[in-house]
């Protein structure tokens, strides 16, 4: 979602919601379309290049000059709460190079009122950010937002975005992704974290991280009480890494609140880990382990700690975790005893109709608060639809519920249908 002119404009991509020939049955509303769906399906992994929430103008074109942003910008300047100009600027895809990153550096450092800077994918390298950085750490510097997304840069740049760190308390949002810093370069972030860092969002996409550079990262998050979100998508953490990075959660200075770990090599050796930091942290709020084989075990492992009431766990995405029937027993477990559990995703797993019923069960049950659940691609059949179907009579909070791609006929699921003229029932989309 973009914010241009007071106006919001959002981007949709079928990446957040698989595939756009799903069939939307019956809205409680005429407001309720396809397209509210796709922007409520956030338990799906992102594009790579997410849609920015953030005010700013784009500078498409690579002669657009930096030296704008030095004084007060007449492009039509957002306001913020308080009344006050806030400037953004996204130079995505333009061509800088080490000259225009040192006018960058300039403006940075005369320009008080731009908090929002994207240089996604330009080759700025580790030269270009060494000058950035020292932009970054001049005390007229208020930048908020920083996007360096597949900007080619490794470990050498990292040292000095660091030191600019532990400078700059007025960094809120880092975004790393597509750069090959590796385990070197997530240990120097990691130092700046610990330091006057006030950095509450960071994102480290595909950056070539092992669970050697876990350990330093675990012990930033022990003493900063001021990340909220961390990103390590596409990493080789792995199980070594994850308890690693528990090891970290358990810790009361931490306060993360969302963790992404879709396709980290992460198996159920891991999970047991994970499983002791849900039962001790009570801040975490989402938690992102797609595309890992944690199987059975680890689901397991997992829904004892999330039966912990010092878990509050608001959404929880485990699709294509090799996951089946055998696991769904002890996740209905957890459904009984945790009434925090919103929005769950359990797609591409072979739960099939015996493990569609256990959850079923699950959703009877008065402490489960479900309201969004995705089981796109989970060979159910018409049997689990008739559970499920008898669940949700009872069930007064499930809002959004996704089955395609099960091959399943329209009369499967003509009893979650009829659901519309329930009074009991919540129900307000169906895709099958």
């Amino acid at each position: 979602m973009e914010h241009h002119g007071g106006q919001h404009y959002e981007y949709l991509s079928t990446d957040t919601f698989p595939h756009s020939s799903v069939q939307m049955q019956r809205p409680k509303s005429s407001a309720s379309s396809c397209v509210s769906i796709k922007s409520d399906c956030s338990m799906d992994p992102p594009p790579k290049l997410s849609g920015h929430t953030d005010p700013g103008f784009r500078l498409d074109h690579p002669e657009s000059s930096c030296e704008s942003m030095k004084s007060d910008c007449s492009m039509d300047p957002q306001r913020n709460l308080s009344g006050h100009t806030d400037l953004g600027f996204r130079l995505s895809h333009c061509n800088i190079t080490a000259e225009g990153c040192a006018a960058l550096a300039s403006a940075l450092r005369s320009n008080s009122q731009l908090r929002v800077l994207d240089l996604t994918e330009n080759n700025i390298g580790d030269k270009s950010l060494t000058l950035l950085s020292d932009g970054l750490k001049d005390p007229h510097c208020k930048l908020e937002k920083l996007w360096l997304f597949d900007c080619y840069i490794t470990a050498e740049g990292c040292a000095a975005l660091t030191s600019a760190l532990r400078s700059n308390s007025h960094l809120r949002e880092l975004n790393l992704s597509e750069n090959e810093i590796g385990d070197k370069g997530l240990m120097l972030l990691s130092d700046g974290l610990k330091d006057h860092c006030k950095l509450e969002k960071l994102m480290l996409r595909y950056c070539d991280i092992t669970a050697e550079g876990c350990a330093a990262l675990a012990s930033a998050l022990r003493s900063n009480s001021h990340l909220r979100e961390l990103d390590l998508t596409g990493n080789k953490i792995g199980g070594q890494g994850l308890t690693l990075l528990s090891d970290g959660l358990e810790d009361s200075h931490c306060k993360l609140e969302k963790l992404w770990l879709y396709d980290c090599y992460i198996t159920a050796e891991g999970c047991a880990a994970l499983a002791s930091a849900l039962r001790s942290n009570s801040h975490l709020r989402e938690l992102n382990l797609s595309k890992n084989n944690i199987g059975d075990k680890g689901l397991k492992l997992l829904s004892d700690g999330q039966k912990d009431p010092q878990c509050k766990l608001e959404k929880l995405n485990l699709s294509y975790c090799n996951i089946t029937a055998e696991g769904c027993a002890a996740l209905t477990s957890a459904l009984r005893s945790n009434s925090h559990l919103r929005e769950m995703n359990l797609s591409g797993n072979k739960i099939g109709g015996a493990g569609l019923m256990l959850l079923s069960d699950g959703l009877k049950d008065p402490h489960c608060k479900l309201e969004k659940l995705w089981l796109f691609y989970c060979d159910i059949t018409a049997e689990g639809c008739a559970a499920l179907a008898s669940a949700l009579r009872s069930n007064s909070y499930l809002r959004v519920l996704v089955l395609s791609r099960n091959n399943l006929e329209h009369a499967s699921v003509k009893h979650l249908s009829a659901l519309k003229d329930n009074p009991h029932s919540k129900l307000e989309t169906l895709f099958y």
